[in-house]
């Protein structure tokens, strides 16, 4: 199952990068956060207090300049000399400040995407259904774990004692648990192979492509076991 949410924060993301590639002033950041305050409020109102935070404008830096004035006929010396040399000194100080604000605004967008890559991470290992809940993908299948042997025990329970599975070997579990995976889960992978720390392959059962989760299913007095 699509997150909606992931692809609106991936846009998002999107967009802040190439903001960092081209940055040039903190008013196109701005601009961003604009867009992105309401989203943040709307879907993920827990870390609003946090998108705050890095959404704060950077410390610039500002250096002292020296100001030039102009001086008596009286005084001796040469004044095209010290003209000169304010104006460097002002350069200086000019090209210094944009070096080290430009870090500053580049340095504070890499915080706003490291934050969006945690609400990436978080959002990934939920789902979402189509009523617009969510729940995080371990607690479903424990859920499925858990009652599975109750399941079983349902199943046997037939009307008129018609035909029914009966699970008596590890293929029973499989089969029975894979037609149980589909309820939540779109992308499922069977007799998955992985390397061992040995170097020979080892096999799983079930692989949840999209939520990066391994099932290896077990006939025990627990039905199945969790390896991820």
């Amino acid at each position: 199952m699509t997150n909606p949410k992931i692809i609106i924060l991936q846009q998002k993301k999107d967009e802040l990068n190439k903001i960092l590639e081209n940055y040039s002033q903190w008013s196109e950041v701005e601009i961003w956060i604009a867009g992105m305050a309401p989203i943040i409020k709307v879907e993920f109102s827990e870390y609003f207090e946090e998108f705050d935070k890095y959404s704060k404008v950077p410390r610039w830096t500002a250096l002292p300049r020296v100001v030039s004035r102009s001086r008596p006929s009286w005084i001796e010396g040469n004044y095209g000399d010290y003209s000169t040399r304010t104006s460097t000194s002002n350069n200086k100080a000019n090209a210094i400040e944009k070096d080290n604000n430009k870090k500053k605004g580049q340095d504070a967008i890499r915080q706003l995407l490291n934050f969006l890559d945690t609400l990436i991470q978080l959002s990934s290992n939920k789902l979402t259904f189509d009523n617009g809940d969510s729940e995080d993908v371990l607690k479903i299948l424990k859920r499925i774990f858990s009652r599975f042997h109750r399941i079983n025990l349902q199943l046997q329970d037939r009307h008129d004692s018609r035909e029914t599975i009966k699970i008596d070997d590890e293929y029973d579990v499989q089969d029975l648990l894979h037609a149980l995976l589909t309820l939540y889960f779109d992308d499922i992978r069977p007799e998955e192979f992985t390397n061992s720390s040995a170097g020979s392959n080892s096999r799983t059962d079930f692989l949840l492509k999209r939520e990066k989760v391994m099932i290896e299913a077990k006939k025990h007095v627990k039905d199945s076991k969790i390896s991820s």
